[in-house]
């Protein structure tokens, strides 16, 4: 599952491969349907094909899972994605919501600082 979610992830970020990438990160899916990691993935590749209401449920799914165990980095990059996808699909005022609180609590993350400047110069 793990690799699954690694090589779709991949595909979605450094490749125009998402239906690819869709497929592979379903399959992951299919196995760990509760898995942050996963939940995140997929809620990428979506954003990635334009499905932004689609992509927008799972990034919501993945930070209901949030506990001790997910990493900062993950949590953050779940932040910066879902905050672009609302972005992108017109509720910038969430957009600005769910950055603000990523970087109260990540204040020093270049990541999600990138993304935020991409959309709000």
């Amino acid at each position: 599952m793990d690799a699954l979610n690694a090589l779709g992830y991949g595909l979605a970020e450094h490749t125009n491969r998402y239906q690819e990438a869709h497929d592979l990160l379903k399959q992951a899916l299919d196995f760990q349907p509760e898995n942050y990691y996963v939940l995140g993935s997929y809620g990428r590749v979506l954003y990635k094909m334009g499905n932004y209401t689609e992509s927008i449920e799972y990034f919501q799914k993945a930070q209901a899972k949030q506990d001790a165990s997910i990493s900062p980095e993950a949590v953050v990059e779940v932040a910066a994605h879902l905050g672009e996808v609302l972005w992108v699909n017109g509720d910038k005022e969430a957009a600005k919501t769910v950055w603000e609180k990523a970087r109260k609590d990540f204040p020093e993350n270049e990541k999600l600082r990138e993304v935020v400047q991409r959309f709000m110069p």
